[in-house]
């Protein structure tokens, strides 16, 4: 066939033939076309019969521009039937399904996108008629299905091209029927199915029926709806051709049941040809319980007619009650820029169900309700397919994905009923500044008290339209001793996108959680702006007894007690320990280190000494005896009565020696003569008459229990004081 320059179709233009060889299956040699094998126009399409009875090809006219369907037998039958499509369609491709009795053609006419008509296929005479029900709905290309040349199903793939899904052909219409088992796994198939056809011979002389079932149950059905129907498939297994007379449903409930097939009664199937039945099951209203039915087959075939029973069960349908069908369902609103207001959309609310409707509330709810307006006209009861209408307006105040849940509550089943509702709004771009911050939250995790952690950073960008003026960037908070703030945004003002950072760094004072904040005040429509700051502080320093010590002793008096103690420093602190002492008894006196260097972590061992004072050879605390002059108190005292007595005796002297007043000054002369000898006397013992001075008593450390106090002191690496926990030691004197 030679080309058609003038035809605008490049591919006709070029030209192409179509021929159909014959190969001896003996020799393997090419026998050349076959007579009537084709016409003589431009090949387009082909396709063969699953079951090897016919093939179809799909032509061009290069002159008058038109295609031409052909079905031509197998071993030489020559042409079966035609069909030529209107001028300017062409058929791209064809594809024939398992039975054998639909042809399904993609028809071009260059202009429009291409359908897929349906024929179905007389399978004694070979021709074609484009069914009722033609072009297959959504469908843009031949059905990209494997017919399966052994049975009746035509197998797709979902989306995971593992998973398989099984088809029948309703006899009816040629629409592909999803079975009930479908879809279902097949690992590792990778979207491809070969099938293949057993070698050997019929064994069975004669014509032979073979049924893939002997019976169909459908369960429960409602009464008034249709089951998806099942399939039988009746194959030709004999040595002979199967002249299929009649199929017919008979029994106690025929009536209930639907059955259709590709078999074409009467009809003729040769040796390993099949046809397929299909029956639903379809209860009336009065069928409820039990209903059962027979699909018989008459044939040629020993055993005729064949039969397959039937069995179902009709339920009552539930009472009246109202149903809610929204459109559209999701609500998606066109991009638009933030701040403006969008076209509305109208929310179609019908009444889906067999029972008044009663709506009693329309909300909006969700993540961004503020940013949509709902008007609702739907208030009232609504009678089965009655509408409402609820318009919706989205007005975005802020920019990015927005949305919401439009929620209708109402007597139907499901009540509420959830619609999402979403937007796109467009940021637009602002005329003041903006500060915006990389990072709202620095965490410092934990650290030694008294160490500084590594600063972090974050940066202060003006992503608004006009200059950012910066007043101040200051610490605040519960702990803002423990950070250290290092402001780099000091150059007021920043120009639009400019940038500027702040660096925090954690060194706390105090132990355990510490948190604070930085305040960064500015012109900016929402100063201050904070950056949250935490972190955890373990101590600095750890006190304790040292392997084997104790920070308890017991003492008696006058002995010493020792606490071997250890100080660890914490990860990361290094510097010098000061150490004060207090709490120390009457009597006693405290020896210990006042400093002690440490190093990361390291720890380093200390004793602390507590002498105590008296003991069993203290004397008891009196005064000593002092010494005596040579003449006492008492000798002193028997001088006067000496004197006394001479006094007395000279008085008593009556001897005329002295006149009586002579006498008596006789005698105060001598009274006066032994007063003085007598002081004379209790003089002359010198310094040694002086008592001796008193000794200083001796302290005993009285009985009892007393806690002696450790106070640390140390400086954070920032030269700041720490406050450090203290440490206790128990001392009893016995």
């Amino acid at each position: 066939m030679g080309a058609n320059p003038a035809s605008s179709n490049s591919t006709i233009a070029q030209g192409s033939e179509f021929q159909a060889l014959s190969i001896d299956p003996q020799t393997g040699f090419v026998t050349g076309l076959q007579a009537n094998a084709a016409l003589p126009e431009r090949g387009d399409s082909f396709a063969m019969d699953p079951q090897g009875r016919y093939y179809a090809t799909g032509t061009q006219d290069n002159l008058q521009e038109f295609g031409i369907v052909q079905l031509l037998g197998i071993g030489g039958d020559g042409l079966l039937g035609n069909v030529q499509l209107p001028q300017h369609n062409y058929p791209e491709a064809l594809w024939i399904d398992s039975t054998g009795t639909f042809l399904y053609v993609a028809t071009s006419d260059l202009a429009n996108p291409i359908v897929v008509n349906i024929y179905s296929v007389n399978l004694q005479t070979g021709r074609l008629t484009e069914t009722a029900s033609s072009p297959l709905p959504n469908f843009a290309s031949v059905p990209p299905y494997y017919a399966d040349p052994t049975g009746s199903f035509n197998y797709g793939f979902g989306v995971d091209q593992n998973t398989a899904i099984a088809y029948t052909v309703d006899p009816q219409t040629g629409y592909f029927l999803q079975t009930a088992n479908s879809p279902f796994p097949i690992p590792q198939i990778n979207g491809s199915l070969t099938f293949s056809i057993p070698p050997g011979q019929q064994g069975i002389s004669g014509p032979s029926a073979s049924l893939s079932a002997t019976s169909l149950s459908f369960g429960t059905i409602q009464t008034g709806t249709s089951s998806k129907p099942q399939t039988v498939t009746l194959t030709s297994n004999g040595g002979e051709a199967l002249s299929v007379n009649s199929i017919s449903l008979s029994g106690a409930d025929p009536t209930q049941f639907q059955e259709s097939d590709t078999c074409q009664a009467p009809s003729v199937l040769p040796p390993t040809k099949f046809c397929s039945i299909n029956i639903t099951f379809m209860p009336s209203a009065s069928a409820t319980g039990s209903q059962q039915a027979v699909l018989s087959i008459t044939d040629n075939a020993p055993g005729s007619p064949q039969s397959v029973t039937l069995s179902g069960a009709g339920v009552a349908p539930p009472p009246p009650a109202p149903a809610l069908t929204v459109t559209p369902d999701p609500v998606v609103f066109p991009a638009i820029n933030q701040g403006t207001t969008s076209n509305p959309i109208n929310v179609t609310v019908t009444n889906s169900g067999n029972a008044t409707l009663h709506i009693s509330s329309v909300t909006l709810g969700g993540n961004n309700p503020g940013d949509f307006t709902a008007t609702n006209a739907c208030s009232g009861p609504y009678v089965p397919n009655a509408t409402c209408v609820i318009t919706l307006t989205f007005i975005p105040v802020a920019a990015g994905q927005r949305s919401a849940t439009l929620s209708i509550s109402d007597d139907a089943a499901n009540t509420p009923q959830s619609i999402q509702v979403m937007g796109t709004a467009t940021a637009v771009p602002p005329t003041k500044p903006v500060a915006s911050l990389s990072a709202t939250a620095l965490a410092f995790g934990a650290i030694t008290q008294g160490a500084t952690s590594p600063s972090q950073t974050a940066t202060v960008s003006n992503s608004g339209g006009a200059p950012l003026h910066i007043s101040s960037v200051t610490l605040g908070g519960a702990s803002p001793g423990d950070f250290s703030l290092t402001n780099g945004c000091t150059a007021s003002p920043y120009a639009v996108n400019a940038t500027c950072t702040i660096s925090v760094s954690f060194a706390p004072l105090l132990t355990g959680s510490r948190a604070a904040s930085v305040l960064l005040t500015d012109d900016a429509s929402d100063s201050p702006q904070t950056i949250n700051l935490s972190g955890t502080s373990n101590p600095a320093i750890t006190v304790g007894p040292a392997p084997g010590g104790s920070t308890s002793a017991t003492v008696a008096p006058g002995q010493t007690a020792t606490y071997n103690l250890q100080l660890t420093p914490g990860p990361d602190y290094t510097g010098t320990i000061s150490l004060a002492y207090s709490g120390a008894p009457l009597g006693a006196n405290i020896q210990a280190p006042s400093t002690l260097q440490i190093s990361n972590g390291n720890a380093t061992s200390f004793a602390v000494m507590v002498t105590t004072s008296g003991g069993a050879a203290a004397r008891p605390f009196y005064f000593a005896p002092r010494s005596l002059p040579l003449f006492g108190t008492h000798s002193l005292l028997g001088l006067l009565a000496g004197a006394y007595v001479i006094l007395l005796l000279a008085l008593s002297y009556k001897g005329d020696l002295i006149p009586c007043p002579k006498r008596l000054a006789f005698s105060g002369a001598l009274v006066t003569i032994a007063v003085f000898l007598l002081l004379g006397i209790a003089g002359c013992g010198g310094g040694s008459s002086s008592p001796s001075a008193p000794q200083t008593p001796q302290v005993v450390t009285p009985q009892g229990t007393s806690t002696i106090t450790i106070t640390p002191s140390a400086m954070s690496t920032s030269g700041k004081p720490l406050q450090l926990q203290p440490i206790q030691l128990t001392l009893t004197v016995n």
